[in-house]
């Protein structure tokens, strides 16, 4: 996958054909599984077809017993066993109502982010809009880094927060991939679906000098499974998990080569970004492009943005150094 390419298309189906649809992956025999958010209470019901992501889903949220009335998302491995070919590498399916959706995609990465997508959908009627996103609180300031995948959002975090663990500055992270915002009473308030990050061999290597409790634990663990779930708690220590920040601050990362200058920014910026960025959130109709754009505008009315760019001209990970003083200052 590309820095910034889009993985899943998503389309709204009328609910006749999307009854029709969930009849013919109904008989393949799903498990249901119940997951539990923690923003809001947010009650949410998850099946899928493939037995070895029950351990992955446990790592990553735990499993509780399904909910009553909660909303719906079906995960199907797609093998196209279904007799049709998909018109996009990953694609979801959206109820009319909106309480139900089924995501036709190869890996468990889709999965978990169609997750805080659909479940991003749910929580719009609380006057939330998605960010895909990385954040953490730095004393009493919050930052939000917004950029799509591949944007750098997890090793900058990692980054920043190396420095500030060094520099003994109190610190306590919200999410390194996903979050939901919204303007309450002239304040940004950003909370989060999934709490925990995920570490890659990449995001050891892009900064060697990283170091977490039970270190080489961790390390060893993520060489044999490329990819490990934590929540920062388990990370840094007791204390460095939140679930939720006031924004003070928003950096929108791009991944492409560039100066390690930090540029100051602007509502249509951010608006394009965060709306570009947020492709695992059921984006269906334009309407619902418009609403979040507006509303990132408004948003930049009340925090300062600025841009940075994640790779170096050389193209590895960008020096930091400029992008701390701005958060550190």
């Amino acid at each position: 996958m590309k820095p910034g390419e889009i993985e899943i298309k998503w389309e709204m189906l009328s609910e006749k054909a999307f009854d029709g649809l969930s009849a013919k992956v109904g008989c393949n025999n799903l498990e249901l599984f119940g997951i539990k958010f923690p923003t809001q209470s947010l009650q949410f019901n998850v099946s899928y077809n493939n037995h070895g992501f029950k351990s992955l889903l446990e790592e990553k949220f735990g499993l509780i017993a399904p909910h009553k009335n909660a909303p719906l998302l079906t995960f199907i491995r797609h093998d196209k066993s279904f007799g049709f070919d998909l018109p996009f590498k990953h694609y979801g399916y959206v109820s009319s109502n909106k309480k139900s959706a089924i995501v036709f995609a190869g890996s468990f990465g889709m999965f978990k982010s169609t997750i805080s997508g659909f479940a991003s959908l749910f929580m719009s009627q609380y006057g939330f809009v998605p960010a895909h996103a990385s954040a953490l609180q730095v004393g009493n300031r919050g930052i939000l880094f917004v950029g799509g995948s591949g944007a750098g959002k997890t090793t900058t975090l990692l980054n920043i927060v190396e420095v500030l663990r060094v520099k003994n500055i109190a610190f306590s992270i919200l999410t390194d991939d996903w979050a939901i915002v919204k303007s309450d009473n002239d304040c940004i308030i950003a909370e989060t679906f999934d709490p925990s990050i995920s570490l890659k061999e990449k995001n050891l290597i892009e900064n060697n000098s990283i170091r977490f409790r039970n270190h080489e634990v961790l390390v060893q663990a993520i060489k044999e499974r490329v990819k490990v779930s934590s929540s920062p708690d388990m990370l840094y220590g007791e204390g460095k998990t939140t679930s939720k920040i006031r924004v003070d601050m928003i950096i929108l990362l791009k991944p492409f080569s560039g100066n390690p200058d930090i540029y100051t920014s602007n509502g249509d910026e951010l608006a394009d970004t965060a709306v570009k960025s947020a492709y695992h959130y059921p984006y269906v109709n334009k309407n619902q492009m418009t609403h979040h754009k507006n509303v990132w505008r408004e948003i930049a009315k009340q925090v300062p943005i600025y841009s940075f760019y994640t790779r170096s001209l050389s193209g590895d990970f960008q020096d930091l150094t400029n992008l701390k003083e701005v958060i550190l200052r």
